[in-house]
């Protein structure tokens, strides 16, 4: 096991700290490490990175003698050095290094103050975080002579470490607190020296530094840092440790540890624990826990049979005395089991539950709540009722009444498991309105109030007369269509429902919003050009309808509507022969289609159409000396009427 070596170059928060154990500062022969006399030194030089103008800042250099030695080194160092040796005075433990070695101090040649008193430790505090530099190490030697040891680079980064340490174990007794950090390594991996641990001061409501080790090294694969702490007896523990190296770079925080050292004969269970059958449910109370922070809470488990199954049932505060169970089934018993629950602790394990029965007995003469929120909807099968659940557990079940009014409720159906049901047991062909109610029982035979009431109106289909013999005319713009009466042979009809379509339309349109009391209707909205059928059906007061009756048809009014010019003027022109008349009222998006034949033809061709607004039209292919007849007809889209009378004049 061996105190982590550091890389030769370490740029940090303090500036940039040099070690010279492999700059050639040391001879290795061997296993021994060969001090170098004392008129040879290492020197160190610094430039801009990549400017070659180096200048010395520093060398490495073993003290001449003892009183120099002693000179670098602080009283505490001086001290501890005689200790460690066992010498009276610096002159030996001098001697003592300069014939074994630097592995005679042992960790001691970990403390810095120690290496730089050595003469193998320097720091660049001139070096700010940026600073891209290269540093130079020449070897003086004896005979005068430099010789280039490296040159490395520094890129203005401060070192940054990756260790990820988590305890491994912790351990207390009455005074004391021990633990162990550990994390894994790779060869590859620069480690910070030292592991800084850092404790909660609740006084001061933060973490403080209370102890400073060496991280050591296993084996190539893993790293650690123990540090111990005085502690209080039922003092609780919290402490996490961060690594640090000479030049104050600080690595990750590691796993916190909290514990309590504890005195075994201190940590007490449940005590004076009962149950009380109550109104609300049952009452478990026990004594107050001590006030100490060992405890982290109050664990309930709860079971319907003597030892098995138990589940979770609650956890409380530590300072907790009593806990109501109000999720009881009358007429049962109920086995509890309690304890405390402990902060991790070594070596401690989870304390013993301590058991407990209760029974919940029946209240005498108490019924249950009366049923809330009833609502009735109606579905494809039948009315659908829903309630809120009663809060009770000793319930048996719900019970259905059902009446035409709240006056005259019925049982209809019971014990309802579910808060839910839907009724399919209603009269057959009933109309009208069903009242709904709901009691519930416990498992005592208690029932409960009646609920409020929730009532709906149901429609049973039933077949209806047809109206027959439905005909239709027209009367200017509108249609007029009749049919049968067939109120005066069902008087529950109260009137019809009328359909019309337009020709070319696949659906039928409802043309009244409430039942046509008559048997018969005025249809104003419809085009006279266009052709329409019609159905009507008989509707009773539930809303049932009748089938449709058979269909009427009615045609287009052409011959009212697309009417000729009574009349119109032939003139001859230079450029061919004007047809005229006078503006129609009503054009519409009517047009005029004019057609002509020649004395010796036997049928008209069509020659134009125009708008009758325009009130005339030239015809320009004519020729001098010919007799031509034209006439007149109106037409709109697809629809022509009929031509009217003919007039005849010669072209000149």
């Amino acid at each position: 096991m061996n105190a982590q070596e550091q890389p030769n170059l370490i740029p940090g928060p303090k500036g940039v700290v040099i070690s010279g154990e492999s700059l050639g500062y040391f001879t290795i022969k061997g296993d021994e490490v060969v001090l170098p006399s004392p008129d040879e030194k290492v020197n160190i030089y610094k430039s801009d990175q990549g400017k070659g103008k180096y200048k010395k800042i520093g060398e490495f250099k073993f003290p001449e003698s003892s009183k120099e030695l002693e000179e670098e080194l602080s009283q505490k160092n001086r001290k501890g050095l005689l200790q460690y040796f066992k010498v009276n005075d610096i002159n030996t433990v001098y001697n003592l290094i300069r014939k074994h070695g630097i592995d005679t101090l042992g960790l001691g040649y970990m403390l810095p103050e120690v290496r730089k008193a050595l003469g193998v430790l320097f720091v660049d505090p001139s070096w700010k975080k940026g600073d891209k530099v290269d540093y130079k190490f020449e070897k003086l030697k004896a005979d005068g002579q430099e010789e280039l040891v490296k040159i490395i680079s520094i890129n203005g980064d401060y070192q940054k470490y990756s260790h990820q340490f988590k305890i491994k174990n912790h351990w207390t007794t009455d005074t004391i607190a021990g633990v162990t950090f550990a994390a894994s390594n790779s060869s590859e991996k620069s480690v910070p020296v030292y592991g800084e641990l850092m404790s909660y001061d609740s006084s001061k409501n933060k973490f403080i530094k209370s102890d400073t080790t060496f991280v050591v090294r296993h084996d190539k694969d893993s790293i650690s840092a123990f540090f111990n702490k005085k502690v209080k007896p039922m003092e609780q523990i919290i402490l996490y440790m961060r690594t640090l190296d000479l030049a104050g770079n600080y690595g990750p925080s590691s796993d916190t540890l909290y514990t309590m050292n504890v005195n075994k004969s201190k940590i007490a269970g449940m005590k004076n624990l009962k149950v009380t059958d109550t109104i609300d449910g049952l009452l478990m109370q026990w004594e107050q826990l001590p006030k100490t922070k060992v405890y982290s809470g109050i664990q309930i488990l709860k079971s319907r049979q003597l030892g098995s199954d138990y589940v979770p049932l609650d956890t409380l505060a530590t300072s907790a005395t009593s806990y109501m169970d109000k999720k009881v089934i009358l007429g049962s018993n109920y086995y509890y089991k309690i304890r405390p629950i402990l902060i991790p602790l070594p070596d401690i394990k989870p304390l013993v539950f301590t058991e407990i029965m209760g029974y919940k007995s029946f209240p005498e003469n108490e019924t249950p709540e009366t049923p809330q929120g009833l609502k009735a909807t109606s579905d494809k099968k039948g009315v659908k009722l829903s309630w809120k659940p009663n809060p009770e557990l000793n319930l048996h079940g719900y019970y259905i009444l059902r009446g035409t009014t709240k006056r005259n409720l019925r049982l209809v159906s019971g014990p309802i498991k579910k808060y839910t049901y839907t009724d399919t047991t209603m009269s057959k062909g009933y109309t009208g309105q069903y009242t709904y109610a709901i009691q519930v029982m416990d498992a005592a035979q208690n029932f409960s109030d009646t609920s409020s009431v929730a009532s709906i109106f149901v429609k049973s289909p039933r077949k209806i007369i047809s109206p027959g013999g439905i005909n239709a005319r027209r009367s200017n713009d509108q249609v007029n269509i009749e049919w049968e009466n067939t109120r005066i042979k069902d008087n529950s009809i109260i009137g019809y429902v009328l359909y019309r379509k337009e020709k070319g339309n696949e659906k039928y349109q409802v043309l009244n919003k409430e039942p046509i009391k008559l048997p018969s209707f005025t249809d104003s909205e419809t085009d006279p050009l266009k052709s329409y059928k019609y159905v009507v059906s008989s509707i009773d007061s539930w809303g049932n309808q009748s089938a449709v009756s058979t269909t009427v048809e009615i045609s287009p009014d052409i011959k009212g509507q697309l009417k000729p010019p009574l009349r119109f003027s032939l003139k001859n022109l230079n450029d061919g022969i004007k047809i005229s008349w006078v503006e129609p009222r009503n054009i519409n998006d009517k047009t005029y289609i004019i057609y002509r034949k020649m004395a010796n033809e036997n049928s008209y061709k069509k020659i134009g159409e125009v708008n009758p607004a325009d009130t005339e039209f030239i015809d320009k292919r004519t020729s001098k000396g010919e007799l031509y007849q034209y006439v007149i007809s109106t037409a709109r889209k697809d629809l022509e009427g009929k031509k009217g009378k003919s007039e005849i004049i010669k072209r000149r």
